[in-house]
């Protein structure tokens, strides 16, 4: 018989607990979205496989997730070997003097 969300959270925790753990299914939910997410799952597919019925959130593990993509993707374009902001020639200020 399939469990409800609570009925799975308590069976999970009891279980835990019978195991020196003393955590709730709660994180299993939220990494599991997480890899879902990093692996290319859209918000709706989100909440379809998490029975939400709200975009915000199902939205915060895609913002999350396309955050580090393109972060991963950018960080090239600060390859100092690709191009450089030239150092000024003259003096900038004198020595000591603030802005």
């Amino acid at each position: 018989m399939p469990f409800t969300k609570e009925s799975f959270g308590n069976a999970f925790s009891e279980a835990a607990r019978q195991c020196g753990i003393n955590k709730s299914a709660h994180g299993v939910r939220k990494i599991a979205a997480t890899i879902a997410a990093e692996n290319g799952a859209t918000a709706h597919q989100l909440m379809a496989i998490f029975g939400w019925t709200n975009i915000r959130q199902a939205e915060v593990y895609t913002r999350e997730a396309e955050r580090a993509r393109l972060a991963a993707q950018g960080i090239g374009t600060l390859d100092e070997t690709r191009t450089s902001i030239p150092a000024p020639k003259g003096k900038v200020r004198a020595s000591g003097e603030k802005e």
